[in-house]
């Protein structure tokens, strides 16, 4: 064998060894990742702590995520705002198979979410503004991709509204809101659907509920 044939025969040796190696480690690289989501989140891989810069009341902190297994810090999520009992709640809110993270985020103005979605590529929480504009959202149809969320309201008034994701798009498809009806002396509720690319009022009811005269007038004369 020649020199160079021997030479090229090295190299290709070493081609199937670097291959090789790439497909050993490949599975080891994405474990975690995958580890999480299957995972139901508050059970995974990850150990999620809150370190408020206020131990008492509401304040701003750090959401710390480490390793269960070793300990090591995983990522660190700052800026935020949280009660002292900080209480996250996992769900797969983009349906892409993987558990992610939010909580109620208190503050002097209001309250609102806070959504951390997991990225599998980048195997990281990144923040969603679009998600963290809806109010506590919850699945409510895995088929249909569907999110439901409360819209908030003032004594009888309330509501609730239904987002779809469409792709890559968070689609408002449904409202439901309800008031009480002075005039009318009922409790109405409208419901809302997407027609035709907008939001079409489909239904109002106006149901009759026995109530103490004495705190209703109180509270409309105020």
């Amino acid at each position: 064998m020649s020199k160079s044939d021997y030479d090229s025969n090295l190299m290709l040796r070493l081609h199937h060894i670097i291959v090789f190696l790439i497909l050993l480690i490949s599975p080891l690289i994405a474990l975690s990742s995958d580890n999480w989501c299957s995972s139901d989140g508050a059970n995974g891989p990850y150990k999620f702590e809150w370190k408020p810069n206020n131990p008492k009341g509401a304040s701003e902190g750090t959401l710390k995520i480490t390793e269960r297994s070793t300990g090591k810090i995983f990522q660190e999520v700052s800026g935020y705002v949280s009660e002292e009992n900080w209480s996250p709640d996992f769900s797969d809110l983009n349906f892409d198979g993987c558990p992610d993270i939010g909580w109620i985020e208190f503050n002097a103005r209001a309250s609102a979410n806070v959504i951390l979605l997991y990225d599998r590529a980048k195997q990281r929480f990144e923040h969603s503004v679009l998600l963290s504009e809806l109010l506590e959202p919850t699945v409510i149809s895995k088929k249909n991709k569907c999110l439901q969320s409360t819209m908030a309201g003032r004594g009888s008034s309330g509501g609730n509204e239904i987002h779809c994701w469409r792709g890559n798009k968070l689609v408002h498809v449904e409202s439901t809101y309800w008031d009480w009806n002075e005039k009318k002396e009922c409790q109405e509720t409208v419901v809302e659907r997407l027609k035709k690319g907008k939001l079409r009022k489909v239904s109002v009811k106006c149901e009759k509920i026995e109530q103490d005269d004495s705190v209703w007038q109180g509270m409309y004369k105020r």
